[in-house]
């Protein structure tokens, strides 16, 4: 359902395309990552610490191939990388929730690696066995993670049973820290620790995605990996909380909408290093206490000055809200231009207000009155939809600068040149005019200036 409000309100206008969208939690049975996660059991002690960077090293027991390494390799460099974070929706943006747990930002860096590939105990691993394979990469102490990362034809106790993989505290005598263990379940149940990317083994039986990187097995570990690593550092269950939920309108037995690849038909939800793409499970979001998904929010409609649409400068200004099923997913936005239609009311400060005090206009900063009004309406639009319900632009209506109320905008800035007024700085030396943002900790309206 689509919400439709008169606009005027936002933060920083992040970007036109990408976002976070709310899921509602659901239970769900097919991803049972881990029987054995004990909530603060683990002695990274992360959430605790003033430690910044965490070391993350890998033992890779068993055979694996060359590019199925490199595609789990990216998936880690992309966590914290800067070049992977330009394009969204993004690996790097997806970790970014870890930062509002205690504890804040953590940057993970890759570590050493250590290739067993000769089966050094054999190709039935037991429990007991996990923490001193950790072991086997010396160093790394407090602060540091070893993942052990077992090939599709070694099976480990409890695998494919309960759980797909583990994590937990390392002993004191291999320098501290943490390990988790993630299998490929590829060959052994790929229905239980791979879906989406395989039929389920219960449950509706909904046809699988086609896995990103080509790889059922690889691309289920990555789901893995990824689960096991946020609830390592944050200390929490913060994704186990959303297990089975990786698009928007998730529920037990669909995965929700995700993008699709125009060329493969793969079905992904971030992008990472070199081109990879990957298909990350949602995050507890301990602020707004929901399960957030990567999602991509379509602008799909901007109308011109000429074009009248219903309800346009009765009751709205614009609207967003859930695209269909289709395989593209995320959600839609529509904003018209109100110049020759309705300036007092969807373009208000930049023209006289048509009811109520009568103030002099602000000078629109780039010089259109009916753009510079779009602007507020789209940054509007975007924070509601990238906020869900809670839609966070909509409690500060018509506040631009201290000082604000009812028929004056606020203190805000002005150029020395063309007395435009604005209280943001954009790309090309573009001014804008953004409304306050309702600020969730600070319990207030929040204006730039």
């Amino acid at each position: 359902m689509a919400y439709t409000y008169r606009l005027a309100a936002l933060l920083v206008l992040i970007s036109a395309t990408v976002g976070f969208s709310s899921a509602v939690s659901v239970e769900h049975q097919l991803l049972k990552l881990n029987a054995t996660l004990f909530k603060g059991n683990i002695s990274l002690n992360i959430s605790n610490s003033v430690q910044k960077n965490i070391n993350l090293n890998i033992v890779w027991y068993g055979k694996f191939t060359p590019i199925q390494r490199t595609v789990i390799v990216d998936f880690i460099r992309s966590l914290n990388s800067a070049a992977a974070a330009a394009k969204d929706p993004s690996v790097a943006s997806w970790w970014k929730t870890t930062e509002k747990y205690k504890g804040g930002a953590s940057t993970i860096v890759l570590g050493k690696q250590l290739l067993l590939e000769d089966y050094p105990l054999g190709k039935s691993l037991k429990s007991p066995h996990l923490r001193p394979l950790s072991g086997k990469l010396k160093g790394g102490g407090v602060g540091s993670i070893t993942a052990v990362l077992t090939a599709k034809d070694v099976t480990v106790e409890g695998f494919c049973m309960n759980r797909c993989g583990t994590h937990g505290s390392k002993s004191s005598t291999v320098d501290g820290g943490a390990y988790l263990w993630v299998g490929n379940s590829e060959e052994q149940c790929p229905g239980y620790c791979a879906w989406p990317f395989h039929q389920p083994l219960y449950g509706p039986q909904t046809p699988p995605l086609i896995a990103p990187n080509g790889d059922v097995g690889v691309d289920g570990m990555i789901i893995n990996l990824a689960t096991l690593l946020v609830n390592t550092v944050t200390n929490q269950e913060a994704v186990s909380t959303c297990t089975g939920m990786f698009g928007s309108g998730a529920y037990p037995g669909y995965p929700g909408r995700v993008l699709v690849d125009k060329t493969t038909g793969a079905s992904y939800n971030a992008l990472g290093l070199a081109g990879r793409k990957y298909l990350l499970p949602a995050m507890w979001d301990p602020q707004t206490s929901k399960c957030k998904t990567l999602g991509l929010i379509s602008v799909r409609t901007l109308t011109a000055k000429d074009v009248t649409v219903e309800g346009f400068c009765m009751n709205r200004c614009g609207t967003h809200g859930s695209k269909s099923s289709s395989l593209d997913g995320g959600a839609y936005v529509w904003v018209g231009n109100s110049e020759e239609q309705c300036p007092g009311y969807c373009s208000w400060p930049f023209h006289q207000p048509l009811s109520g005090a009568q103030s002099p206009p602000l000078i629109a900063p780039n010089g259109d009155v009916g753009v510079d009004g779009m602007i507020i309406n789209l940054a509007t639009l975007l924070v509601n939809a990238v906020n869900g319900e809670q839609e966070p632009a909509s409690f500060c209506v018509d506040r631009f600068g201290s000082g604000a109320y009812p028929g004056y905008p606020g203190r805000v800035l002005v150029d020395k040149t063309t007395g435009a007024s604005y209280n943001a700085l954009g790309l090309a030396g573009r001014k804008y005019l953004l409304p306050a943002m309702w600020d969730p900790q600070a319990a207030e309206c929040r204006t730039l200036v």
